[in-house]
């Protein structure tokens, strides 16, 4: 049996491992794969988009070529956090049914030195988006390296749309974004469910095992409906049954890395809910996961969005900047230092 350990990989994925990972529909490029951030968490209206743009903006001023994506198809607003003109290009996910897409032509620029921005769709709901017209998406990331991009920020919608949770494993780092209330935490844990099942997925296609897959999800899911157990012992019931199986999913799941942010906390046990989280979602689903800390509840956020100015430029100096950098802090070190581990 392959020990269940706490130890992390120590470098951002590789080519073979992404390929390792995701979904053979999904095309992978040799090299030059930009450093990519995927910002979610299931629930609306937690800052995944505040987020997103602050992220994109703390990667540029490195000097690293860097691009936002808004993903939250029907629902996208990361336009709100830029200044824009009425004829600026918004992502048309029709035209991905062609056989000629290029997602360059979407691209924008925004006011900032090396920030790009792709703006996502208020008119296309994301339910309309055929998985392979997806898949084609992701491959376009991935393949922005070539466009000199280094790094990579993608705003994710709320709910489990599939499309949401491939982008999320598409990202060398996924961040859940929740407030410090029930409900929000609630919401992030039934989105983690989902991303698990989605890997017992991906590894039935890797194992050309879709009726294994489809056993152990239902096993899976079931077992949550009776309380949560710790994932070592799923995993090694699922070791004695399928030892194949197990070792794909394993080898899956142990690879994702998960961080967690507590935003708009007031108090000192608010701000505790993100380790908490930490250490349960590595216990009870698996992942390799760390916590970013959280974001303060501060107004000079709204008082910013509502100037159509950047919160830097409007309150360098407020606690929710300072919180901000320090938990870009890591991402930074991560992409620039190809991926090493700051725990």
């Amino acid at each position: 049996m392959i020990k269940f350990t706490d130890d992390y990989s120590s470098r951002v994925d590789g080519a073979s491992a992404l390929r390792a990972r995701l979904s053979s529909d999904i095309l992978v490029p040799s090299e030059n794969i930009p450093y990519t951030v995927a910002i979610g968490g299931g629930k609306g209206g937690v800052g995944k988009s505040f987020i997103a743009s602050q992220t994109g903006l703390q990667f540029a001023r490195t000097g690293r070529k860097t691009i936002l994506l808004d993903f939250d198809f029907g629902g996208a607003n990361l336009h709100s956090y830029f200044r824009t003109s009425d004829n600026t290009a918004s992502l048309d996910p029709s035209t991905l049914a062609g056989k000629d897409f290029d997602l360059s032509q979407w691209i924008s620029k925004t006011e900032h030195p090396h920030l790009d921005i792709v703006y996502g769709s208020r008119l296309f709901a994301g339910a309309a988006i055929k998985p392979q017209m997806f898949d084609k998406l992701l491959t376009a990331v991935l393949a922005l390296g070539r466009l000199g991009y280094e790094n990579v920020v993608m705003d994710l919608g709320a709910g489990t749309s599939k499309h949401t949770l491939d982008a999320f494993w598409l990202a060398h780092r996924s961040v859940v974004v929740v407030l410090p209330e029930p409900t929000s935490i609630e919401n992030a844990y039934q989105f983690l469910r989902a991303v698990f099942s989605t890997a017992i997925q991906i590894a039935g296609k890797k194992e050309c095992s879709p009726a294994v897959a489809n056993e152990l999800q239902s096993w899976f899911g079931s077992s949550l409906s009776k309380g949560m157990s710790p994932i070592k012992d799923f995993f090694a019931d699922v070791e004695q049954l399928y030892p194949r199986f197990y070792k794909s999913l394993y080898s899956i799941v142990s690879s994702k890395r998960v961080g967690f942010i507590v935003n708009q906390t007031r108090n000192a046990e608010e701000k505790n809910t993100a380790c908490a989280m930490t250490q349960i979602v590595k216990d009870y689903f698996g992942f390799n996961t760390c916590s970013f800390g959280t974001l303060c509840h501060d107004e000079s956020v709204w008082k910013a969005m509502r100037s159509r100015k950047e919160l830097n430029a409007c309150f360098p100096q407020s606690r929710v900047m300072s919180d901000f950098k320090n938990f870009s802090k890591k991402l930074i070190i991560e992409s620039s230092e190809g991926g090493l581990n700051a725990e």
